[in-house]
């Protein structure tokens, strides 16, 4: 509430920042779910501005229309409340106007904004967490923010960012990433559900890890202490965190990207390149697909891969470069339009974008309906044969990357291939591999795409002789 105070009087006319002082332009709430952030930020924060400034303008955006729609209809309600009267002409959730031409709109992330303006701007929410680990969500919110959120911003705007960390690459991630480039100052407010002097993250040698251009609010608990013991004790919330899982507490509930423990890939094995050479050779696109989108089950995922030339060492001497990884609980006739087939139509495929061929899907029943499919409409597929044992298959690849000739072109796409939530390589444990079980896809597919550039004649994978 003081961090709002400040931020709503720096909209008073003639205000100037004192020297020292956090950018109160640019405010980012990282909190746990369900700690009141919305309430405050979305929902109580513009009804005020639009009551202490009558033409004020306020902007509101979330990972979803519908979503976005709600809070700018709670902050209307708190308006009227409050004895704001509002414009007959123009009362609808998603645009809403004060008889004194003060307004309040709300939109989802990647919506149309054209005509509209503001001078507080509030982003809740920005990413869904169950597509915050794609790849093309992420792309989106990357497009988004600088191309159409911030062309919207009136003289002497402010935007409150607000959200609980959803893993390596999410918007927050994106945005500290981004100040290296372009800094935007952020003052951060981050509050773990259990103090914690952990870093943050590895943005730069600014407070708790965050860049250095960024400032953080004070936190004034003991290590150990509760965020809220009025709200949820400190044994409730040892029990949520434990109740959330390895992968979930640490990021959602204490803002820190969950750790990696993989054993069997090692990141200084990876190289990572600006750009892709241009003698590349056998590119495609291995996939490892699923029947369904229910995330109980196998994720859709693939790795576009080439080869470079041989060198001077002869047949075995050349690199494999990762052009492209992704993956997503998707629908069979989704992911034959990932693959280059029709549109199904469906609001899923408005965020897929064709992935380049030739393709290579598993011999497995779900590979075979799709290649089927494909081939019917000229789409190049090669059926590639699918031993049982996952951990042989693997071993099999391994040598390729421990002998460091595995480039991955982009940061972003590394941190993707080598980090992501749940499918990321370094997560990768030998038991998994054994057991064939966890979240393999996309791992499955990495090894497929070395196997086939490496051409192996023996160990049991079948050899690429055999691909139909």
């Amino acid at each position: 509430i003081d961090v709002l105070q400040r931020v709503a009087d720096s909209h008073v006319e003639g205000w100037e920042p004192t020297e020292g002082e956090p950018n109160w332009k640019r405010v980012a709430f990282v909190m746990p779910p369900r700690y009141l952030k919305s309430e405050l930020c979305s929902r109580l924060f513009p009804a005020y501005l639009l009551a202490r400034f009558p033409q004020f303008k306020v902007g509101l955006s979330s990972y979803g229309a519908d979503l976005a729609w709600e809070l700018s209809e709670e902050a209307r309600g708190y308006f009227q409340a409050g004895g704001g009267r509002l414009s007959a002409e123009t009362a609808a959730k998603k645009n809403w106007k004060t008889t004194t031409n003060g307004q309040m709109w709300a939109r989802g992330v990647g919506g149309g904004t054209i005509g509209l303006g503001f001078l507080q701007g509030v982003i809740d929410d920005p990413q869904d967490p169950d597509h915050a680990h794609s790849v093309a969500y992420q792309e989106r919110f990357a497009r988004w923010f600088p191309n159409k959120w911030l062309s919207r911003e009136e003289p002497g705007a402010g935007i409150l960012f607000v959200m609980q960390r959803l893993g390596q690459g999410d918007a927050f991630d994106w945005l500290m990433e981004r100040e290296a480039d372009s800094p935007q100052h952020w003052h951060v407010v981050v509050f773990d559900e259990i103090k914690s002097d952990e870093p943050l993250g590895e943005w730069g040698d600014g407070p708790m890890g965050l860049p250095s251009t960024c400032t953080i609010e004070p936190d004034w608990r003991e290590l150990g202490e509760a965020l809220a013991p009025t709200r949820f004790s400190l044994a409730e919330a040892q029990k949520k965190q434990t109740d959330a899982g390895d992968e979930v507490g640490p990021t959602q509930r204490q803002q820190r990207a969950s750790a990696l423990n993989g054993d069997f890939w090692q990141e200084a094995w990876f190289e990572v390149l600006d750009e892709a050479p241009h003698d590349l050779t056998d590119l495609g696109t291995d996939w490892d697909t699923a029947y369904t989108k229910d995330e109980a089950n196998a994720a859709t995922a693939y790795v576009t891969s080439g080869r470079t030339r041989p060198g001077p060492g002869g047949r075995d001497d050349f690199d494999v470069v990762i052009t492209g990884a992704d993956w997503r609980w998707v629908e069979a006739p989704e992911a034959e339009y990932w693959m280059g087939g029709r549109d199904p139509g469906t609001d899923t495929s408005k965020l897929l974008s064709p992935v380049p061929g030739p393709h290579y899907v598993e011999d497995k029943a779900s590979g075979k309906s799709l290649a089927q499919n494909l081939r019917v409409r000229k789409v190049p597929v090669t059926l590639v044969p699918v031993p049982k044992d996952k951990y042989t298959r693997a071993a099999q690849a391994q040598p390729v990357a421990a002998t460091l000739r595995v480039k991955i072109v982009g940061r972003r796409l590394a941190r993707q291939l080598l980090k992501g939530e749940k499918q990321g390589l370094l997560r990768v444990r030998r038991e998994a591999l054994v057991k064939a079980k966890g979240h393999l896809d996309l791992h499955d597919a990495f090894v497929q795409a070395l196997l086939r550039h490496a051409k192996p004649k023996t160990g049991g994978y079948g050899g690429l002789t055999s691909m139909r």
